[in-house]
């Protein structure tokens, strides 16, 4: 019989069920008193990938099991994409193996693949243990948590992390790393005090820190600085960051930290040094293979070069962009191309500025990031319908 639903999402709602020790009969007596019930015979189906659950039936499935609608939606959505992967075996591995699999796609920028390993790598850590709360389970949790991240799902990524540090005793490793990435959701959702309030807590343990989850530290702290504008402290905390990045042999870091700076410049009208910064970033993350990051850096250089007046650059670098944030489904930086493309072909006059535009109100939807080229098109979609009425 054909699966109607999605097998791994129905998975999922099968761990959050078992993870709150609940059984099928347990689930549809406590929504006896919501609307539509839920049968434990209709759950079974969903959770084996029969059914397809409604928005209702996810809304009290989500009061009963004390999560947000919202989470469930956008877990539906992300397993139902990683449908397209084959399904991985994880009888033969154990969950280091599978654990370091899903890191060494993540490093290439091949999100979802390294996401789907982080998922199996937590079903092998059930296996092993017979335990839903386990270092390990605690461990794959923060991987997923910082898959979802660089996929730029920042809702779905906070609540992981939330999950992940849940299950962590207080003096675990991996602590503060869970701690730092919800405090970066809670930047890129556009809540800068909130990350601001976790990183006076955290600060105080620099020196206690090892050197990456130093530099980790710095770049966030910077990144915080750039949202309050303050673009010249920015600047020294990403370049200690990627000082601390280079001692500790992390090329990502580097990376990340170079083009974080690139940008700090650009806002200060440095266009020559901003651009020069990102292309060292360039440099290094096209020397790690990193897709993901090579298309977030040629999306800043080609802003860049558009600010300083480079067209003909500024388009080769963003078209550049575009074929990469598609393919990996990079949703922010594809978003942040093409309105630069549509800045472009609309100052031209050229019927390109309609696709482009077409294209950005469709991936609007699907942004859980405060981005600012998605502000300014809210912004001039504004200001051009006042102008109409």
């Amino acid at each position: 019989m054909a699966q109607k639903g999605s097998w791994r999402f129905g998975q999922y709602l099968k761990q959050l069920r078992e993870e709150r020790r609940l059984t099928l009969d347990q689930v549809e007596e406590r929504s006896l008193p919501l609307r539509p019930r839920i049968s434990k015979a209709w759950l079974s189906r969903c959770e084996n990938g029969f059914k397809e659950p409604s928005i209702d039936r996810l809304s009290v499935l989500s009061k009963i099991y004390q999560t947000s609608i919202g989470h469930l939606v956008d877990r539906r959505e992300i397993e139902a994409e990683l449908e397209s992967i084959a399904p991985i075996d994880v009888s033969g591995s154990t969950f280091e193996e599978l654990r370091q699999l899903g890191m060494e796609f993540v490093e290439r920028g091949e999100l979802k693949a390294g996401f789907a390993y982080f998922r199996a790598s937590e079903e092998r850590a059930v296996l092993e243990s017979g335990d839903f709360r386990s270092a390990n389970v605690a461990k794959a949790r923060l991987n997923m948590a910082i898959a979802l991240g660089r996929m730029a799902k920042y809702q779905l990524a906070k609540e992981e992390a939330e999950s992940s540090l849940a299950l962590m005793e207080r003096d675990a490793p991996d602590r503060f790393r869970a701690l730092l990435l919800v405090t970066i959701c809670h930047q890129k959702q556009g809540n800068p005090m909130m990350a601001s309030v976790i990183l006076e807590t955290l600060y105080p343990k620099l020196e206690h820190m090892d050197l990456k989850d130093r530099a980790d530290l710095v770049l966030f702290r910077g990144n915080v600085q750039f949202d309050w504008g303050e673009h010249r402290e920015a600047i020294k905390s990403y370049r200690q960051a990627a000082s601390l990045y280079k001692s500790a042999k992390n090329l990502a870091g580097q990376y990340r930290a170079l083009k974080n700076a690139a940008n700090s410049y650009g806002k200060l009208g440095q266009y020559e040094r901003a651009i020069r910064e990102g292309l060292r970033a360039l440099e290094l993350s096209r020397r790690a293979d990193d897709k993901q990051a090579n298309a977030r850096i040629l999306q800043a250089l080609g802003s860049l070069y558009y600010l300083a007046g480079s067209v003909k650059e500024a388009k080769k670098l963003l078209y550049e962009s575009v074929e990469l944030a598609r393919r990996g489904d990079y949703h922010d930086t594809l978003f942040g191309s093409y309105f630069y493309l549509w800045r472009m072909e609309g100052q031209k006059g050229r019927p390109g500025a309609a696709t482009l535009e077409r294209a950005m109100r469709n991936l609007l939807p699907k942004l859980d990031e405060k981005l600012e080229e998605a502000e300014a098109f809210r912004k001039l979609m504004e200001e051009r319908k006042n102008a109409k009425s």
